[in-house]
Order: structure tokens, then sequence, then C-alpha cells
């Protein structure tokens, strides 16, 4: 008996201690800064407005009008002396920012010597298919991919395609993104996408395209700088291609801050002369860990092309995570084979200090996909944002056909929460960028409803919206309101007038309480709008019980 007990106390000791090493641990990735962000009414002179609250105005936030950056000047009288900011009648909004650590979305699998199987697989696997589009003569020329990573080493002989004007270090405020040693990640990226078709390494998808070095998260960022990386220079950056994102722990909902988000429609709006910047984003790696990305901001967004990762079968990579608002997948690491791409001068490379033949993860993946927009943009330089995507969902294959998740829309599409519309086909997509035309305005409606029902456990709530308008759908967006002591418990479905089911949340480990977050989906791409759209959440364990409060969509198409 007393072993027992003895067993049951350590138990408890045991798991309050991983709880709280788990607590401690996202603590520690958010940081308070000494910035604030500060969005003043036009006219307002912000030099004299900081100077007036114990600030130094340190510029713009990326493109936004009217909105700075000040920072705290401690070499004046102390700014608590100093009128808060908020009592300026210049101010229409400001926010505290907060340092926060980004995670690369990178696998370091078993070592594989092996060639770029991605690219062209000779022994019956799968691979982009990219092959026909090069022999059409197209390489990406002419198209500048943003690398937005922990550097780029523009002295790499495989990135001798550098942009220059491109490019900038947000983490040490310069205008050169090379890393420092042991940064590594934002190189074997680059490669992917753009290394050179020359006698060094590997090849990249978009061999021609100009590669622009943004280093971003080689240390803790904040919602200001993640705003100006993702929207620097998007007259010239066509593309910003992001292999990271929040940690892929299963244990959180986070996203971009509200500069970061404004920053990407901005350039949804305005880059590329209007046509739209095009944000192609990895999906995660936290598969094995109960991670969906669904519960990430980035990937979830409208705005972004989301991929996931297979193996050199075609199936799903074992740290690939799932979600209704996956749009692609791309190969990548798995099941004993890995990528080559570019390394770091210097490093340890398998073959030889500037080529790694190890690099893997939804981190290869995006960039892949990265690569063959440059090929679609030179096929096609009118493509707007939301016409990528269009063709991706057109032209993608269906891989690993045998997978009990695959559905036919109401618009004819087939989906797969594991693999989105399928595998990426480099060629089809640039073989029907060259003749697409571009889709027609961009429609949305929206619909909401308070609904304070009990979440009991295994008690499902039901619940249903009405959308009028008739509209081609594309994009999906339900923010779904509840108190809860365990969010983790919840399995929420979205179920389209067709009949789609979107899983947006499935039972995980999040120990965090209540929620207030926006789920995407896109498996109704092609469907009507107009009819009723049912909510389907539920308590799916024991112990803990909540209430929904409240649900909203907003549906947009054409």
């Amino acid at each position: 008996m007393k072993l027992v007990i003895f067993i049951v106390l350590l138990f408890v000791t045991y798991s309050a201690a991983i709880e709280g090493n788990i607590r401690e641990s996202h603590e520690t990735e958010h940081k308070e800064s000494s910035h604030v962000a500060v969005e003043l009414y036009p006219g307002a002179d912000a030099d004299q407005v900081a100077k007036s609250h114990g600030f130094v105005n340190l510029g713009p936030v990326g493109t936004l009008e009217n909105v700075y950056l000040f920072h705290k000047d401690n070499s004046k009288r102390s700014v608590e002396d100093h009128p808060h900011i908020s009592t300026s009648a210049h101010v229409s909004w400001y926010e505290q920012q907060v340092n926060k650590l980004r995670f690369k979305r990178y696998t370091n699998p078993d070592p594989l010597y092996g060639n770029q199987w991605h690219l062209k697989n000779n022994n019956g696997g799968v691979d982009i298919n990219v092959n026909t589009a090069w022999d059409m003569g197209f390489s990406g020329a002419g198209v500048n991919i943003g690398v937005v990573d922990d550097g780029l080493q523009r002295s790499h002989p495989d990135i001798s395609n550098y942009n220059a004007d491109g490019s900038y270090d947000f983490n040490q405020n310069d205008a050169d993104p090379t890393p420092h040693y042991g940064d590594d990640h934002g190189t074997s990226a680059a490669g992917v996408a753009g290394a050179q078709r020359n006698s060094v390494c590997g090849v990249g998808a978009g061999f021609a395209a100009s590669l622009s070095g943004i280093r971003l998260i080689a240390d803790y960022t904040t919602d200001a700088q993640e705003a100006a990386g993702l929207s620097y220079r998007n007259d010239i950056n066509a593309i910003y291609t992001n292999s990271w994102g929040p940690n892929d722990d299963g244990r959180r909902l986070e996203g971009p801050g509200s500069l970061t988000l404004r920053a990407m429609e901005d350039s949804i709006n305005r880059g590329r002369d209007g046509k739209g910047s095009i944000y192609v984003w990895a999906g995660g790696n936290g598969k094995t860990a109960g991670d969906n990305c669904n519960y990430d901001g980035y990937a979830n967004s409208r705005f972004t092309i989301t991929i996931g990762a297979v193996d050199h079968a075609g199936r799903q990579s074992y740290y690939s995570e799932s979600c209704a608002a996956l749009m692609a997948t791309a190969p990548s690491s798995g099941s004993s084979r890995s990528i080559t791409t570019t390394d770091l001068l210097g490093s340890a490379g398998t073959s030889s200090s500037d080529c790694t033949s190890t690099f893997g993860g939804t981190s290869a993946a995006a960039p892949l996909v990265a690569g063959v927009v440059a090929l679609m943009l030179e096929a096609n330089p009118n493509l707007g944002w939301r016409d990528v995507q269009q063709i991706f969902v057109n032209t993608s294959r269906k891989n690993d056909a045998g997978d009990g998740d695959w559905i036919v829309n109401g618009g004819g599409y087939h989906h797969n929460h594991k693999y989105g519309f399928g595998l990426v086909d480099a060629s089809a997509a640039v073989i029907e960028a060259m003749t697409h035309t571009n889709l027609p305005a961009y429609l949305s409606e929206e619909a909401g409803t308070n609904v304070n029902r009990a979440l009991l456990d295994f008690q499902g709530v039901d619940t249903t919206l009405e959308i009028k308008d008739d509209f081609v759908v594309e994009a999906v967006e339900v923010t779904v309101r509840a108190s809860h002591s365990f969010r983790g418990d919840l399995t929420i479905v979205l179920t389209s007038p067709f009949g789609t089911k979107s899983v947006l949340q499935e039972t995980h480990n999040d120990r965090s309480a209540n929620m207030n977050w926006m789920f995407v989906t896109v498996r109704s791409w092609g469907e009507q709008s107009k009819g009723t759209w049912s909510l389907h959440v539920e308590d799916r364990k024991n112990g803990n019980t909540g209430n929904l409060e409240s649900w909203k969509i907003k549906v947009y198409g054409h």
C-alpha cells in the first residue's frame, strides 16, 4: 500500500513539474519590449508627439500609414514623469510591444546521401513534376522571393541571385541579412526555393528567381518587427516564404498581432502594384504533439498558401500537421529520405561544406512551393494573390488516394485535412497560369449569433447561421468564443450548406482556459455560399465543462 501511495505521489509531483516547466517555457517566449506602436491622426508630427511623452520616434512601421514605433527615451527624465501616451489628442491607437520568440519549422531526420528526388523521383515515388515547366523555358526569372527566416548567406555560391534591395536584417537593424554561425535554416530554405543552376550543390525549383533575405526570427521578435518584415519592399518581393511560427507543441492558440495582420492585408491589397503579395507558409511540424495548423493564426490565414509535407511515397510525413485551412502539400523529409539543398559555408554538410542532404520538415515544403509560384508568376505576371491560390486548387494532384479523409466537395474539388487539395504539380500549375483568367472581384458576407449554451461532457451543441448572398466560396473564417477550463477537450466541426464537413478542432492537450479564436477552412472552395452553415461543438473528455458563448462566420469568394 505504501509503495502505491509513493508511486502516486511521485507521478503527481512529476506531472506538476512538467506542467510548471511548460508554463515557464511559454512565459520565456514572450518578453516585454521598450517599444510602443502608435497610430496618429493624419497631420500629426510623430517626432513631436513622441518627445512630449518621453519617447523617441523610430520611424514608420512597415508600409502602414500614420503608424510609428516609439522607443522609451531613458536618457531624458523618467517616462513616468511624462503624460501617458493615451492622453494625447493626436493618438488614435497604441499598443505596448512584446518580444516573442518564433520557432523554425525544421526537423532533422537521419542523414541521407541522395539526390534531389523531390524534383525528379526516379524510384517510383512522388515529386513536384517541375521538369516539364523547366523544359518549356520557365525558371522563375524576373520574380523575387523574400526568404523570411533567420538570415540568408548572400556570399554562398548557390545564392549568387541575391537581391540586396529587397533584403534587411530586422534582428540587427541593418541592411545585411547574413546569418550568425548556426543560423543555417534560412539559407537552406532559400536553396530549396531558388538555388541557382550551376556546378554547386543542388538546384531550386525557381532557380533563376532573385532571392532576398529578410532576417526576422534569429532572435525574439515584436509585432512591429513582424509587420515590417512581412511587408518589407513589397514592391520588390513578390513572394514571401515563411518556414516558422509559434511553438508547435499543441498547447496554444497563437498568431500574428494586430500590426502584422494589418501589414499583411496592406501587402495583399497594395503589394505587386495592387496584385497582392504571395505568402507561402509552412503548415507546422507538431503532428506528434497533437498540433493542428488551424491553431496557428499565421498558417490558417486566408492570405497564406499553407503547405504540408509528404514523404517520398506521397504519404503524410510523421510531423506534418493537418487542418481544414491546408491548401496543398509538397515533398519533404520522412521515411529515411530528406531534402538536398544549400548549407552555410563552413558547416558540416554530408558531402561538402556548402550543401546538406538532411534538410526537411514543412520548412522545406513551403519554399519548394514558393519556387513553383515564381515559375507561375514568370508565366503570367498578372496573376493576383487569389489567382495563385485558385490555380493550386485546380491543379494539385490527389496523393495517397486510399486515405479515408478525401472528399469531393460541392464545387467538385477533392480535399483532405492531411493534404489540402493534394500534391503540388509545378508543370500543371505553370501551364494553367499561362492562360488563366483572373478571378472576379472579392466578395464576402458574415453572420453571427449569441449561443450561451452549456458544453457538458459528451453532449454536443448544434447551432446554425444563414448566408443570404449567393456567390462562389473561396475561404471561410469561423470565430468561436467559449468559456471552458480545458479548451483542448473540445471538438469543433463546421458543415456547409452542401454538407461538406470541416474539422476545425480536435481534442488535444491544450490546457488553457477559454477560447476566442478564428478558424479557417478552404474545404468548401467552389461551393455556393447561400444557405445554412452549421457548427457542432462538443466536449469529448470527462471532468471539465464550459459554455459556448457565441460564434460568427465570414464567407469569402467571388
